[in-house]
């Protein structure tokens, strides 16, 4: 459409769906503002952006208003939407939840990298890649989805190639498709998810938004993210109600349950977007004992006070951390009250809190051990964003 825009008519109405795709300057933002006089409308379960760019036209967006629809949990209440069983690491908090927007980008370990504000998709296909987290995968889906369908959302194309590999090893019927899948072979799996042929379809970078198979049972998330978006659209497509469907199993095995919440918590959307990577702060680690979250820094976990030694703070920022065990259900039920603000633990600082000069910079990273062009790499974002 935006190469034909000469060749149309104005139109009186433009109904723009994904709306929170839709900023100024991008291909979308150009069809808009080529047709001024045209009433917009925007559709989309998630109004937020990873960028944190507002949607409205206070933050030099397009939409004036905000109008909400049901939460989900009210539409799961009333069979709009299957009720989701959420299954994540052991010590995963449901409060996270509560924060705004959810979030905990930074995720499970300091040496989770980001790009453009999301993670290193590289990096986490390295670390999660392994025969390990591949096995424990498997295992999961027969326990607790199998002989129900699933979408299993992957880093890369290749590290979505290995779990389909995984998954057939197994016996069970799998097949993966990304961006560089030909269309009528992709319509075709897809198709085949729906019908039971396909049993598990492993993706890249694809069939995160807007799929409609009602009939898959669940969802693997073998990719970790910082986007509470991309997170719901992944989720959502095993959401969809189907005769006989009464709830739809998620199997986190990256902690996006932890960052993000549950499906069903109640989130607070404006169009006024965020500040970027608000919130974030310090990298979090887990306890290997009883995967409690906390500081990188932290010497003793905070839940059962395991004594973290040198050669596991080495091993933490080496990569995340492979854990093998059981995933637990999370329910909002098990929330903690919150402590009194005496017994709240402090807010995590940025490692770079309290240098203003290249020099100071220099010094915290030889005085922390970081890897050579930390400081560097901090002055010259500092410099960008002044």
């Amino acid at each position: 459409m935006a190469r034909r825009l000469a060749l149309l008519p104005p139109p009186d109405l433009i109904i723009q769906d994904e709306a929170h795709h839709l900023v100024a300057g991008n291909i979308w933002g150009r069809i808009i503002n080529a047709w001024p006089g045209a009433h917009l409308i925007g559709k989309t379960a998630t109004p937020e952006r990873l960028d944190g760019k507002g949607l409205g036209v206070e933050a030099g967006g397009f939409f004036e208003a905000l109008v909400l629809g049901p939460s989900a949990a009210w539409l799961v209440d009333q069979g709009w939407l299957a009720r989701p069983k959420v299954f994540s690491w052991p010590g995963v908090r449901n409060s996270q939840g509560n924060s705004p927007g959810g979030q905990d980008p930074e995720g499970h370990s300091p040496e989770l990298r980001q790009r453009m504000g999301e993670f290193d998709l590289e990096q986490a296909a390295h670390a999660f890649g392994d025969r390990a987290a591949i096995g424990d995968a498997v295992a999961h889906y027969r326990r607790r989805l199998h002989p129900a369908t699933a979408i299993c959302f992957c880093c890369t194309i290749e590290h979505a190639e290995q779990m389909a590999t995984a998954f057939r090893a197994d016996g069970i019927r799998a097949a993966a498709v990304s961006g560089s899948t030909p269309a009528e072979e992709r319509r075709r799996l897809i198709a085949g998810l729906g019908s039971g042929e396909v049993e598990v379809l492993t993706s890249c970078m694809i069939i995160s938004e807007g799929t409609d198979i009602p009939s898959v049972g669940g969802a693997i998330l073998m990719r970790p993210t910082a986007s509470l978006s991309l997170y719901l659209q992944m989720v959502g497509r095993a959401l969809r109600p189907a005769p006989g469907k009464h709830e739809a199993v998620i199997l986190d095995h990256v902690g996006n349950a932890h960052r993000h919440g549950l499906p069903t918590d109640d989130r607070e959307w404006n169009l006024a977007g965020r500040r970027r990577r608000e919130g974030v702060s310090i990298p979090i680690k887990d306890c290997p004992l009883c995967f409690c979250s906390c500081p990188s820094a932290t010497q003793q976990c905070p839940d059962c006070g395991h004594l973290f030694l040198t050669g596991e703070r080495d091993e933490q920022r080496r990569g995340l951390q492979q854990l093998d065990g059981e995933l637990v259900e999370i329910t909002g039920s098990a929330r903690p009250r919150p402590k009194a603000p005496q017994q709240q633990r402090p807010r995590r600082r940025s490692p770079s809190a309290g240098c203003r000069t290249f020099e100071q910079l220099q010094q915290r990273e030889q005085e922390r051990g970081y890897k050579s062009g930390w400081a560097r790499h901090v002055w010259a974002a500092r410099q960008r964003s002044a």
